[in-house]
């Protein structure tokens, strides 16, 4: 009872701190790959439609030329930089109200299909919670396929969400009202 409690506080209370220290990270990691330079070798009308030279060249060796110059980075941290310079430093945590409101129901879930699992495959009777016995009476090979099975099913239902949340972060705009209505 007061075990399967604490632990899944503990892990909502984790699970928020992480959100609110990678999701930066997360959003530059997006940024950066939804962001396509093509080669001018490959596209030389780009120029002629607005594309500009990065300074940097692709690995032919031909200048990559981009349609917004603006959000081409050359590295993460160079991203961490000027995410916040050019749409403010709140454009760093895009996305942040979504992973959180999947952190909590997300973990919930995974504590319960980890749990009935391993009271299902473990023949612990009802009364009592895997949690509160001994770790060492529950076989690793046990305890291994519970967790890969919950977080499996976890991750297929916050699926949706997920995309949501990376089409969130992957857009420039301002507007947080229209981000989640035109991420839909």
């Amino acid at each position: 009872g007061k075990t399967v409690g604490r632990n899944a506080v503990a892990a909502t209370l984790g699970a928020c701190t992480t959100a609110l220290v990678v999701t930066p990270l997360d959003v530059v990691k997006v940024r950066m790959q939804v962001h396509v330079c093509q080669s001018s070798a490959s596209s030389p009308t780009a120029a002629a439609v607005g594309g500009a030279a990065t300074g940097m060249r692709s690995a032919g060796g031909d200048a990559l030329l981009c349609h917004d110059p603006a959000s081409h980075f050359r590295n993460i941290f160079d991203a961490l930089v000027r995410i916040p310079q050019q749409h403010g430093i709140r454009a760093l945590w895009r996305g942040l109200s979504t992973t959180l409101a999947l952190a909590v129901p997300t973990t919930g879930l995974y504590f319960t299909f980890y749990e009935t699992l391993l009271l299902t495959l473990t023949n612990t009777s009802s009364s009592s919670s895997p949690s509160s016995s001994s770790s060492s009476s529950i076989p690793p090979q046990t305890a291994l396929f519970c967790g890969m099975t919950a977080r499996c099913a976890t991750a297929t239902i916050a699926a949706p969400l997920e995309l949501l949340r990376t089409r969130i972060q992957a857009s420039t705009t301002t507007s947080s009202s229209s981000s989640w209505l035109s991420s839909l």
